[in-house]
């Protein structure tokens, strides 16, 4: 597969194959309630259609509407990204903007795994921060995996807690063989 991104005489905004905007940006500013048009220069027109199209793409991504993303391995990959005459903005295949979403990578997969079968945990309960979409959406992937590997688990469950929780916690559970994974926030 090749893939070309391309850009010619910019001067300014973002040329990429793939734009990643956290949930926190505002585009088009907190009193965009009317967006008139008419009566502007082509760049004022051009710029409104791409704001316009960050809302919708900040807001599908809110929902966590995404594209389906296709995977190729690494060798069949060919990228290019070449810009010309730029004078400001960002050429690049992928541009990342704010925290993106943790993933259960093959590495915290094994060392769950191995943990689990290593202390002959017979039960875990998941329990996510209250009102973090983002660390009830991993608290999810991580329980849908531990149940494909058999192993017996309560939750999600969410919680709020006394101090700010961050990052992921794996504590001993009440009763004997089990154990109490809690997903913070970022």
């Amino acid at each position: 597969m090749d893939e070309k991104v391309e850009s010619n005489n910019q001067s300014g905004g973002i040329t990429a194959f793939n734009v990643n905007v956290d949930d926190n940006n505002r585009i088009a500013g907190r009193d965009a309630n009317v967006i008139k048009v008419e009566g502007r220069s082509k760049v004022a027109r051009i710029a409104v259609w791409i704001a316009i199209a960050a809302g919708v793409v900040t807001i599908l991504g809110y929902f966590g509407l995404k594209p389906k993303e296709e995977t190729v391995s690494e060798d069949k990959k060919n990228i290019n990204v070449t810009s010309h005459n730029q004078t400001g903005g960002i050429t690049a295949y992928n541009v990342n903007i704010g925290p993106q979403d943790r993933k259960l990578t093959p590495q915290l997969a094994d060392q769950l795994v191995e943990h689990i079968k290593t202390n002959k945990i017979e039960k875990v309960t998941v329990t996510s921060v209250m009102g973090d979409q983002e660390a009830f959406q991993f608290a999810s992937v991580i329980k849908a995996f531990l149940t494909d590997q058999g192993v017996s688990v309560d939750g999600v469950n969410q919680a709020v807690y006394s101090k700010p929780m961050r990052g992921q916690i794996v504590n001993p559970g009440k009763e004997p063989n089990t154990i109490d994974i809690i997903i913070g926030g970022q």
